[in-house]
């Protein structure tokens, strides 16, 4: 529900189900069957229909938003993404093609949508013509087909006073890398009056925007949080505008000046009529609460556990390392490398403190954590609870070096370099691992860090979850004289069996026919390559043939990536005569969060693996 700002009239929006796919999951209890329903349309199924309605509290009368109309300004329209008020009396929508490519924000006047009176909600969405003459207005459009439109939660537009803001990726330069930006157009401007305010190889983070308006000045004040002066450092800023100039001007890293210092990495904020609080960290020091004014910056007391900068943090000082009490934690240093494309690579690596402290002649063996799927960012400088993984700590107090590591689709890197996976998932991620594990492997003294690492070539392993168990998967069969162990859980096998949301974002429609619009009866229409080549299946053939070197975790109950995925990847695996490992978790869900056993059985299994066989 969303109140108008007079508090008159809340919005809803209807979800209706359509021929989506009902999806059964064995729990093994007796209840019920032993099996669980759920609604979740796979890829190339149909999509739930939905009808935006309106609660009128001065008449009593509901109105809605007329499908129809919607598809007289957007025929392509498939995902109604966000909805909510311009002001007292204009709503604003967003609208998303079912591939994700294009993308439109309208706005309508209230008092011009029809009234619902008896009638069903069906028969709205059964309406295939527009007659009731509702207008739209198109504030913002964008077309992305080599890659996607990336829609960020919350408001699509801030509509102020004096400026109209946004951020999307920068697309509008011709061969840019495409990064997140923010845009601005005097209040009240139409699509076309949208300039860009910032600028540069760096990412405004979509979801950070907030803006300040001073009363009677004319002065608009933006704060946003960014990675302009490094691409693993995410820091807070603030521009200003006038809107009695002439035009602002274009800001770029080096007009802009971050509020926080330039060695910390800045979690959240909250901008007040008195000044600014945000929340930030070093990599030795927990998160502190600062309270900034364009005249001092202050410390606001929290916790009386925090550690004076510079000391070392053990497991005693947090309680989520689940680390036995005075562990000490390992510090990572932060390594970047380019792939072949020069797309920059980055890794936190982790040394043992005994290698530190002892010999640094000997070989150590490497094992590394990876997510890899889009937008995801693992690797931050000065982030405080980047050592707190109790898998990664607990290997090192066994003399495994670690490594986090994030690929070509990192949140640090702009939409060209994200957009690699654009029908061709399953196809590039090995590579980049490869790269950083050959840089970790040839150069014992990492760059930057001044540190010394030897890592045995022959001593390699990789693990993830979810697209990172996809991720090892994909390692295992195509890099096997690279690494020795993978173990990977809860993994997408095809992704025929994932959701239409995700997976058509990246891989398109299913099939050629609904790619063409084109429909021909009693023709049977083959699965797009896109689809074909990035199952784990079609790679089966590299997987290994030894014995306890590939290990698949999953739970039965898993939510988001259906167990039938891993099915499909042991059915492969047995038709290729390839040893393999299964552990299973029944009940589980996606993260192993049912059960605080399941977790820990995991963890232990997967840390036994690593000192046993690597």
């Amino acid at each position: 529900m969303v109140a108008l700002p007079s508090g008159k009239t809340p919005l809803r929006d209807n979800v209706l189900p359509s021929a989506e796919r009902t999806s059964h999951m064995n729990y093994l209890a007796e209840e019920d069957g032993g099996l669980e329903r759920m609604a979740y349309p796979r890829v190339g199924d149909a999509n739930v229909l939905p009808l935006l309605l309106l609660y009128d509290r001065t008449t009593g009368e509901h109105r809605y938003i007329p499908p129809a109309a919607l598809r007289a300004v957007a025929p392509w329209y498939e995902y109604l993404c966000r909805f909510g008020f311009k002001d007292g009396k204009t709503l604003y929508l967003s609208l998303l093609s079912r591939t994700q490519e294009q993308y439109v924000v309208v706005s309508c006047a209230f008092a011009g949508l029809p009234t619902l009176g008896d009638r069903s909600p069906q028969t709205i969405l059964d309406e295939d013509k527009d007659t009731h003459g509702v207008s739209f207005t198109v504030e913002w459009a964008q077309t992305i087909p080599w890659a996607w439109v990336e829609i960020p939660s919350g408001r699509p537009i801030h509509f102020g006073k004096y400026y109209d803001f946004l951020v999307c990726h920068d697309t509008f330069e011709e061969g840019g890398r495409a990064y997140f930006h923010l845009f601005y157009r005097p209040a009240g401007g139409d699509k076309d009056s949208w300039a860009p305010l910032t600028q540069g190889d760096w990412n405004v983070t979509p979801t950070s925007l907030s803006v300040e308006e001073q009363e009677g000045t004319g002065i608009t004040v933006v704060y946003f949080e960014a990675n302009a002066h490094d691409r693993l450092v995410k820091q807070l800023y603030r521009v200003q505008l006038d809107s009695t100039a002439k035009h602002p001007c274009v800001f770029s890293a080096s007009t802009i000046t971050p509020i926080s210092p330039e060695r910390e990495h800045v979690y959240c904020y909250c901008n007040t009529t008195k000044g600014v609080y945000y929340l930030s960290s070093t990599a030795v020091t927990p998160p502190q609460l600062h309270f900034y004014t364009e005249a001092d910056r202050a410390v606001v007391p929290l916790d009386d556990w925090m550690l004076p900068d510079g000391k070392t943090p053990t497991s005693q000082h947090s309680p989520h390392t689940g680390l036995p009490p005075g562990t000490p934690l390992v510090i990572p240093s932060s390594v970047t490398v380019h792939n072949k494309k020069g797309v920059p690579l980055s890794a936190n690596v982790f040394i043992p403190t005994s290698y530190q402290e002892h010999d640094k002649s000997q070989k150590l063996p490497l094992v590394l954590y990876v997510y890899g799927g889009p937008h995801v960012q693992l690797v931050h400088q000065h982030e405080y609870y980047a050592p707190y993984n109790a898998i990664l700590q607990s290997a090192l107090q066994g003399g495994i070096a670690a490594a986090v590591v994030d690929n070509s689709m990192s949140n640090a890197n702009g939409l060209r370099d994200l957009s690699v996976c654009k029908n061709n998932m399953g196809h590039f991620e090995t590579d980049d691992y490869v790269t950083v594990v050959k840089y970790l492997t040839s150069n014992p003294v990492l760059q930057h860090a001044n540190v010394e690492l030897r890592v045995d070539p022959e001593r390699i392993a990789i693990f993830g979850w979810s697209y990172g168990g996809y991720s090892t998967l994909l390692a295992m069969s195509q890099a096997a004289s690279v690494f020795k162990l993978g173990l990977a859980g809860a993994p997408v096998g095809d992704w025929r069996l994932y959701d239409t949301g995700y997976t058509e974002r990246y891989l398109g429609l299913l099939t050629e026919e609904e790619e063409t619009g084109v429909t021909e009866e009693s023709v049977t229409v083959p699965v797009r390559p896109a689809y074909l080549q990035s199952a784990i299946a079609a790679h089966v053939k590299g997987f290994p043939e030894e014995l306890n070197r590939l290990y698949i975790a999953h739970g039965l109950l898993d939510e988001n990536v259906h167990f039938v995925n891993t099915c499909s990847v042991i059915e492969a695996l047995i038709q290729e005569g390839k040893p393999f490992n299964m552990i299973v978790y029944p009940g589980e869900r996606h993260g192993l969060r049912q059960k605080k056993e399941s977790r820990l059985h995991h963890d232990g299994h997967l840390l036994k693996v690593l000192h046993d066989l690597l």
